[in-house]
Order: structure tokens, then C-alpha cells, then sequence
């Protein structure tokens, strides 16, 4: 937007105090256009701050120097929902730069079609005293190496001598002694 095209007769603010104002039709361009409103508040020092707007663009923003707290069905019944989130034409994207915590007393993942759980490490599945029930018409597992894979005789060692005249209990049977060897002369 060129300078003179920026309107600021359109303009409204109206400030209560020094800590909270409401800014209306704010000419300069951000992120997503022109802001169409701002509810803006600071704390007396001015660490804390926090506003509500919405752009031209169609962002809505909703930003907060700290902690945000979203709390809903105080009046509810147990079944109802307290609190929905939905995106209607898109993706909804959680996203932190620490520990994403999902907690309830049952918690269920549903998808119409596919369910991914991706990870840069490690995925781990614990039952507290349960079970892990793994259900589907086909379930499939690709490793070369782990407990899972040796309970089912499809370790690395064995697909190396599959087919040759050394049966996998040899193998077997080597490899564990070999391990042993190796943890008793370290420790």
C-alpha cells in the first residue's frame, strides 16, 4: 500500500487509560493487511502485554506476552463439550518449540482416514499395568534389529544366513553369548 493510499481519517482510537485502548481501521500493513480492529493492554511496567485483532487479510491473532488459558463448561454436564476447536476448510496446526501435552482421563484420536505418528527419534507405547492392543487387517513392522524382531526370528544375523547350512538356533545362540561376552568385559 503506498503512503498516500493509507486512509488514517478512517481511523479510530479510543484509549480508556494508558494500559487498554481499541484501534480501529489502522492504515499501516502487517503480516496479513491492515489491521480492522486491535484491542490492545499493557501492564503499568510494561512486560505484560496482550491484544485481539483481526486484518484485513482475515487473521484473526490473538497474542499474550504469557500464559494463555482458554476455560469453558464450568455450568456444562459431564458429556458435554467445554471446548471445540474446528477448522472448517483447512489444516488446525498446534505448534511449540517445547513439549506438546495432550492429558485427560481418556484421550482418542480419530481420523476418517489415516492416523500418523512421526518422530525425528524415538515413538514409545507404554500400558500402565493394560495392554497394547494393536487391531487391523494387516499390520506390518520393518527393522533390522530389536527384541520385537528376535522374538520373531527376523533379526539382521538371521536374514544374513537365511538359507545357508547354519541353522538359526547357531546363530541365535552365537549372537546372545557374543552380547554377553562383550557387557561382562566392560562392566
Amino acid at each position: 500500500m503506498a503512503e498516500r493510499d493509507k486512509n488514517y481519517f478512517k481511523r479510530q482510537l479510543i484509549s480508556f487509560s494508558p494500559n487498554f485502548r481499541i484501534d480501529s481501521n489502522f492504515p499501516e500493513m502487517g503480516f496479513s493487511g491492515t489491521d480492522v480492529y486491535k484491542i490492545y493492554g499493557v501492564n503499568d511496567s510494561g512486560d505484560n502485554q496482550s491484544s485481539i485483532s483481526l486484518s484485513s487479510g482475515g487473521l484473526f491473532s490473538i497474542y499474550n506476552d504469557h500464559t494463555i488459558q482458554i476455560t469453558g463448561g464450568t455450568k456444562n454436564n459431564e458429556k458435554d463439550e467445554d471446548v471445540v476447536i474446528i477448522g472448517r476448510n483447512g489444516n488446525v496446526s498446534i505448534t511449540a518449540e517445547g513439549l506438546v501435552r495432550v492429558r485427560g482421563s481418556s484421550i482418542m484420536f480419530e481420523a476418517d482416514e489415516d492416523i500418523l505418528f512421526k518422530a525425528g527419534r524415538n515413538i514409545s507405547f507404554k500400558g500402565g499395568g493394560g495392554r497394547i492392543l494393536l487391531d487391523g487387517n494387516k499390520i506390518d513392522f520393518s527393522a533390522p534389529t530389536g527384541s520385537l524382531i528376535d522374538a520373531l526370528g527376523q533379526g539382521f544375523v538371521e536374514k544374513v544366513f537365511e538359507g545357508s547350512f547354519v541353522g538359526a538356533d547357531v546363530i541365535t545362540d552365537f549372537v546372545k553369548r557374543s552380547i554377553s561376552n562383550v557387557l561382562s568385559s566392560i562392566f
